[in-house]
C-alpha cells in the first residue's frame, strides 16, 4: 500500500504506472495479470489509445507495393485489413511470377549461350573486368546490369595465356 502526501507524488506515480504499463504490452504482458485490480486506472481513452498503438497492424508501402504486419507505431504507410493485404500481397506475388518467368527476348538470335557469371564496372565508360572462364570460347558477348535489359558488348581485351586452357 502506497500512502499519498500530495499531488506531485500521485502525478509521479501515474507516470510511472503508464510507463510499466506501455512496457508489459510492447513484451506481450497481460495488464490485468501483473497488475491485478490497479489495471482499472488505466481505463481511459487516452490508455486505449496507446495499447492501439502497440497492436499489429497490415502496413502498406505504397512506393514499393509491398505489405506487412507491423506493430501501429512504426507504420509509415496505409493502414489497410487483412482481407486487403491478402489481395496485395497475391496481385504482387502474380506480378513478380509472370516477370520472372515471361519470355525472354534474344540477343544474339541464332546462337546459344555458352557460359555466364559476374563481373563488375571497372570505369565510368562501361568497361567490365570478368574471369576468363565466363567468355571462354564465345564469339558474341552480352551485359546484363543488375535490374537493367542486356546490352550487346564487345571483347577489349583478354589475358591469352590464362583463358585459352
Amino acid at each position: 500500500m502506497v500512502i499519498v502526501r500530495n499531488s506531485a507524488t500521485v502525478a509521479v506515480l501515474v507516470c510511472l504506472m503508464v510507463w510499466f504499463r506501455r512496457l508489459l504490452i510492447l513484451f506481450g504482458v497481460g495488464v490485468a495479470s501483473v497488475l491485478g485490480p490497479v489495471s482499472a486506472v488505466f481505463a481511459g481513452p487516452a490508455q486505449q489509445q496507446i495499447a492501439q498503438s502497440f497492436s499489429s497492424v497490415w502496413c502498406l508501402d505504397e512506393s514499393r507495393n509491398h505489405v506487412r504486419k507491423t506493430p501501429a507505431w512504426r507504420c509509415k504507410g496505409k493502414v489497410v485489413s487483412a482481407e486487403e493485404a491478402n489481395r496485395i500481397k497475391v496481385s504482387r506475388f502474380q506480378r513478380i511470377k509472370r516477370r520472372v518467368n515471361a519470355p525472354k527476348q534474344k540477343l544474339f538470335p541464332g546462337k546459344r549461350q555458352r557460359g555466364s557469371g559476374s563481373g563488375f564496372f571497372v570505369t565510368k565508360l562501361g568497361h567490365v573486368l570478368t574471369n576468363g572462364h565466363v567468355i571462354r570460347s564465345c564469339k558474341a558477348y552480352s551485359v546484363t546490369p543488375s535490374g537493367g535489359r542486356a546490352i550487346a558488348a564487345k571483347l577489349i581485351a583478354k589475358d591469352s595465356s590464362k583463358i585459352d586452357r
